[in-house]
């Protein structure tokens, strides 16, 4: 009798176990399945949803690596920095040894950023990295550089005097195109301001000229003449424009700066001897920023400041300055002077002058610097025939920072990637070419892999209106309808508009809209309410923006004032990182009485890469949408045909993405899986 109970408890043991076995394998099934879930939701945009899946991985399966990654990975992306930052530094911590590299230097990265002040204590020490030469390889690329200048997409322009020609080179330091003036060609060129909205403008020293021309070289206008009349030149160097306008050019033959509209038309001339003032001697370098006018005289020793009518306010010199000749912007309130054999910044506000690159030994004669879109420091060298770039020694060798946003795979085989490269403190890095991406499947190198477009070159950008739905908005129905069309007409047909009321339970009232009075419509649609929601309306404004290919934004049309309970749901850092995190700039449009901004919405405008402006300010909306389509994130897509199997959508296939320029690297990884069949 005993044997047969020892038996059937033995059975019963066996038969639990079993069904524990069992569990444990189904418990590992549903957990692979939520986390398969959670991946595909990451890829589409809905954070929210990937959360839960994830968490619900989790809960079946503890010891799942991958999904905590992901799911400090979704926290990110959620605006949740610091809670991402916190799982994976407990997972690097106690699970070093499954974390790979990239992405201990990503934590290190955004740990970094957050200890980042906003002002480094010591000054910074540029370097040189790269040179590049006049004569490669026994051909002649350019002779006399007198100028250098930066175009939008992390290149630049040289002007070479010698050879009369302009030549824009790639950020990867190649050479795009030569700009020689037409048939008629170029006389000496001296220096080049680019315009966005106008193309180029070049001063010509021996033909007493500027040449008005398209970025791709087509002579639009020539003006100015030899002699010393109103509107004529002598020996014409430098040149800047404005944000009204004007260009304003150095006329050293004549001492005097000279002013004229894009046209060519003659505005005025200054810098003549009054009883305020001694006079120029030897205008050099000039630079037009925040309504005033900056002008080096390398005779004097001295940056002489008027305001844009000529009229004479200041004068900043020091013993450290001898022969200014460039000049071009630092930051928002430092310039930055060529001089001779080494460049200073000058701090506007404290009038201290400190130096950023110093002589190396070589006989130089630097009459250019300037700072590209990468924060390198360009110079020209005319006596060596070379151009110089440097960077901030304590940044030089501190790598790049590659995020794979998303991974579209609806095509599988055919994969893209949505990449974006900054800079250690953040800032994007732009003008990358084919040849700095290398993509690896699962570390295993992918073929034909192709750079399909920068974000930051295209012309278009998809937006979101959102509309305050406050009480006091009420009055402003007239502004809403007016912004709304006016942002509208600039922007489409290349772009989409989305429109959200934030109301008491934000609504998102139009998506994807191509037609300017559906946009108009939709922006008036809806009610008004004392209790608007911001923080979720933000939210909403942004979801339909997080998977789209185009430049991303986000306008609010506002009093310029929030409530009480603006950030009861998000508080302002995570809706300031949910924006950043996405690549979604954020503008204000208000439509009070005096255009004041509650600091919380200038915080979000300035930390957001965004900025503010006044509806019923003279030039109207038109800013806004340039500053759309001229600020830079960094973005690229990438393509390439995958060779794994996806196992019918079921197999988890890793990617990896290199980025490699100039000695300067960084990694972004990430998974996804293929569409289920």
């Amino acid at each position: 009798m005993r044997k047969y109970v020892f038996l059937l408890c033995l059975l019963s043991v066996m038969s639990l176990q079993s069904l524990s076995a069992q569990q444990i394998d189904m418990d590992q099934v549903y957990a692979e399945r939520e986390f398969r879930f959670g991946v595909r939701a990451f890829h589409r945009g809905e954070y929210n949803k990937a959360l839960l899946s994830l968490e619900s991985s989790l809960s079946l399966k503890e010891d799942f690596p991958l999904a905590q990654s992901w799911l400090a990975r979704t926290y990110y992306r959620n605006g949740f920095t610091s809670t991402a930052i916190d799982m994976w530094s407990r997972m690097l911590e106690n699970q070093r040894e499954i974390m790979s590299a990239a992405m201990e230097q990503m934590v290190g990265t955004l740990k970094y950023r957050r200890e980042l002040p906003e002002e480094p204590a010591e000054g910074p020490k540029f370097v040189e990295f790269e040179e590049i030469e006049g004569m490669q390889d026994e051909v002649r690329v350019f002779k006399r550089p007198t100028a250098v200048h930066p175009n939008s997409s992390g290149g630049f322009y040289a002007v070479s005097f010698a050879t009369n020609e302009v030549l824009e080179f790639s950020a990867n330091g190649g050479l795009i195109r030569s700009l020689r003036g037409g048939l008629e060609g170029l006389n000496h060129p001296f220096d080049i301001v680019a315009n966005r909205d106008q193309g180029v403008f070049i001063t010509e020293f021996a033909g007493d000229r500027i040449v008005h021309c398209t970025f791709t070289g087509r002579v639009l206008n020539r003006f100015g003449e030899t002699g010393t009349g109103a509107g004529q030149l002598l020996g014409p160097q430098f040149i800047t424009d404005d944000k009204d306008g004007y260009i304003y050019v150095t006329d050293q033959g004549n001492r005097r700066v000279a002013k004229f509209d894009y046209e060519g038309n003659f505005i005025l001339s200054f810098g003549r001897r009054t009883a305020e003032f001694e006079g120029l001697r030897q205008p050099t370098g000039i630079l037009a920023h925040n309504d005033f006018i900056y002008v080096a005289d390398k005779n004097r020793a001295a940056i002489d400041v008027f305001d844009e009518s000529g009229n004479y306010l200041d004068t900043f010199r020091s013993k450290f300055m001898e022969q200014p000749e460039g000049l071009s912007l630092y930051g928002p309130q430092q310039l930055m002077i060529a001089d001779e054999d080494q460049v200073l910044r000058l701090e506007l506000d404290s009038r201290t002058f400190s130096p950023l690159s110093m002589p190396d030994g070589r006989r130089v004669k630097i009459l250019s610097a300037c700072r590209d879109e990468n924060d390198n420091l360009l110079i020209a060298d005319f006596n060596q025939n070379r151009v110089s770039l440097q960077a901030d020694f304590s940044r030089m060798y501190s790598g790049l920072f590659v995020r794979i946003n998303q991974v579209s795979a609806d095509q599988f085989p055919k994969v893209y990637l949505d990449v974006t490269v900054q800079r250690r403190s953040g800032e994007p890095f732009v003008g990358l070419e084919g040849s700095n991406f290398f993509i690896t499947e699962d570390r295993y190198p992918v073929e034909e892999a192709v750079l399909e477009y920068s974000v930051d070159n295209l012309e278009s950008a998809e937006i979101t209106f959102m509309v305050e739905g406050s009480s006091a908005m009420r009055r402003s129905v007239e502004g809403i309808g007016q912004a709304a069309s006016g942002i509208a007409e600039s922007l489409l047909p290349n772009g989409s508009i989305n429109v959200v009321r934030a109301a008491e339970q934000p609504v998102l009232q139009l998506e994807g809209g191509q037609e300017r009075d559906t946009v108009r419509s939709a922006a008036l649609t809806g009610g008004f309410s004392e209790n608007w929601k911001f923080d979720q309306g933000l939210r909403l404004a942004a979801a339909p923006l997080i998977t789209g290919g185009d430049r991303r934004a986000i306008v609010f049309f506002s009093t310029g004032t929030l409530p009480q309970n603006a950030f009861d749901s998000y508080e302002l850092i995570h809706i300031l990182d949910y924006l950043r995190n996405n690549n979604i700039s954020f503008y204000c449009v208000t439509m009070n009485g005096d255009g004041s901004l509650a600091p919380e919405l200038a915080y979000l405008c300035e930390k957001s890469g965004g900025s503010h402006l006044y509806l019923y300010n003279p030039s109207g909306v038109s800013p806004l949408v340039r500053r759309i389509l001229g600020r830079n994130s960094g973005r690229y897509i990438l393509s390439y045909t995958s060779t794994r199997n996806s196992d019918f959508g079921r197999a988890y296939l890793p990617v990896e993405t290199q980025v490699s320029i100039f000695g300067r690297s960084g990694r972004g990884e990430i998974g996804y899986f293929g569409p289920p069949e």
